[in-house]
């Protein structure tokens, strides 16, 4: 499923397939059960979950807390500049790459990284069971 350059608040759910959002004017959600997502140039991110799948994400914004998960595959989440939020990511199989975030108060091993991001304030909690995390400014 792709749904582009369209305005609004929007949620993006298939079965058995992949769900790609871009250039999407509103907050949006993605759920798939046997798919990756893939979330790009939209106004903020209210959460993404694959059950079996990797998981691209830009996240500009969030507006309430937030979760992007996968049970098994990878994610790569870009993080705005203007992003106040708790951070959370953790892997149990897998490792996670920190780069070119400016995270405060933060913890970071192999497996876990806590941080505020900005003003904090609003949970983001990035998690995978199976699969690496890699952590980047969004530019």
């Amino acid at each position: 499923m792709t749904i582009e350059n369209t305005a609004g608040d929007l949620t993006g759910v298939s079965q058995n397939g992949g769900v790609d959002l871009q250039g999407i004017n509103g907050y949006v959600t993605a759920r798939t059960a046997n798919g990756s997502i893939d979330i790009a140039d939209c106004a903020g991110v209210d959460g993404a979950e694959s059950s079996n799948g990797s998981v691209d994400v830009e996240i500009p914004r969030i507006r309430d807390e937030t979760t992007i998960r996968t049970g098994n595959g990878s994610i790569d989440a870009e993080l705005g500049s203007e992003l106040d939020a708790d951070l959370t990511a953790s892997t149990s199989i897998g490792s996670i790459d920190v780069e070119d975030l400016s995270l405060a108060d933060s913890s970071v091993s192999n497996r876990r990284v806590t941080g505020r991001l900005g003003d904090g304030g609003t949970s983001l909690k990035i998690r995978t069971s199976n699969g690496s995390i890699d952590l980047t400014a969004l530019v």
